[in-house]
């Protein structure tokens, strides 16, 4: 059984991705799924276990995360991004997008 403090709503928003301090300014992906805390990034380009992220999701919100995990999943790599100085109008905006789609 999986132990999520927080509950996760299945997605597939697109997302624009910038790791800090790297010389590519922008990689895209696709959320698979999404919480108040953090998100799962389904994405062809490889990124390190602890890498900073800035994150521009397509809800819109725009917001810092780390990677906390990596798996390989179908030829492309899943990352488990947790959520970082996350604003209040980003946070306000998350919870009612993930509150319409928790519902369904």
């Amino acid at each position: 059984m999986e132990k999520r403090r927080r509950p996760r709503v299945p997605t597939s928003i697109l997302i624009d991705v910038n790791e800090v301090g790297s010389a590519v300014t922008k990689h895209r992906g696709h959320v698979a799924d999404l919480s108040i805390t953090g998100l799962a990034l389904d994405t062809s380009f490889s990124l390190d276990i602890g890498a900073s992220l800035f994150l521009k999701i397509d809800i819109p919100i725009e917001v810092k995360g780390k990677i906390v995990r990596a798996q390989k999943k179908a030829g492309t790599m899943r990352y488990g991004v947790r959520f970082q100085e996350l604003g209040f109008f980003e946070k306000q905006r998350l919870k009612k997008y993930i509150t319409a789609h928790f519902k369904k």
